[in-house]
């Protein structure tokens, strides 16, 4: 059997089906060579796909139906594996309550990545509006204890298991969005029509 290279978004909870299937030996014993591949964020993981360099991907359900619905690319949702947020917002030393954040800033790697659709979604439950009451900024991508890099925001979308490990560091849990049950298609498995097809 051909390879199927599947790409996911980080090692986390919503990327687990794939990773830990490879690891347990699941798909081998259905008969399947798949190949697990790391590709940090959704637009990378897209941009991946588009090149014909994956040929599935497990990640959030944002970028490839923005890729469809914006730029005309034949992604398909093939899977929906998880249906609410399960992420946290994190305040740094000194910001313990979201009516600290507010007049705030929330870092973020870009606004096509999850955590930008993320935050549209959230901020109006939590009563902030974007740049009225608490203002993105675009930081760079951190590996590992994020929070500990110097970027000058006062919060960040921690995904589990950081906001434990953060918690150890100073931080604040302002937000648990798992708690809060926010409908959000988050993990998914995703393809080109044209490769689902074949």
């Amino acid at each position: 059997m051909d390879k199927i290279r599947v790409a996911y978004s980080s090692p986390a909870a919503g990327t687990a089906p794939v990773w830990t299937a490879c690891e347990a030996g699941y798909f081998e014993a259905l008969g399947l060579d798949v190949e697990p591949i790391l590709i940090r964020g959704s637009t990378a993981i897209t941009k991946a796909m588009e090149a014909g360099e994956v040929d599935l991907a497990n990640y959030a359900a944002p970028a490839p139906v923005l890729a469809n619905v914006d730029r005309g690319l034949d992604t398909v949702v093939i899977l929906g594996a998880m249906n609410t947020l399960t992420q946290s917002l994190g305040g740094r030393p000194g910001i313990d309550t979201l009516e600290k954040l507010r007049g705030g800033t929330i870092g973020i790697n870009n606004k096509t990545d999850v955590n930008y659709w993320l935050l549209r979604a959230v901020l109006p439950i939590l009563g902030f509006e974007e740049e009225k009451d608490v203002h993105i900024k675009i930081i760079p991508r951190a590996e590992g204890r994020e929070w500990m890099a110097d970027h000058g925001v006062d919060c960040l979308i921690l995904h589990v298991p950081a906001p434990d490990d953060a918690a150890k560091d100073g931080w604040t849990v302002l937000a648990d969005l798992f708690a809060m049950k926010i409908p959000f298609q988050l993990s998914c498995i995703a393809g080109r029509r044209s490769w689902i097809d074949k």
